[in-house]
């Protein structure tokens, strides 16, 4: 799946999300990290935090996991609670 179509089906509120699902944001390029950013903010803001909690979990449950660059790219977010997410994400690297 791509990373276009993948940002699409975690917006979705009406569809589970999944941990497993959310490994595909692990180490991703450059190219993918700036995709990732455009595409966050039509994120709707419970979603957004529901997210970024749960890539902190994975992160803290496997230190081979890195959302480095969306934790840096979400310290940027308008929800405080986002912010706070990422900051935590960051303590890991």
């Amino acid at each position: 799946m791509t990373l276009e179509k993948f940002m699409a089906e975690i917006s979705d509120n009406d569809r589970e999300l999944r941990r497993s699902a959310l490994l595909q944001l692990s180490s991703l390029s450059r190219e993918d990290t700036a995709h990732f950013k455009r595409a966050w903010s039509d994120i709707p803001r419970p979603r957004r935090r529901e997210i970024l909690a749960l890539l902190v979990e994975l992160s803290e449950d496997n230190l081979e996991l890195d959302f480095s660059g969306i934790f840096r790219c979400c310290l940027s977010d308008k929800c405080e609670i986002v912010r706070e997410h990422a900051t935590r994400g960051l303590q890991e690297t």
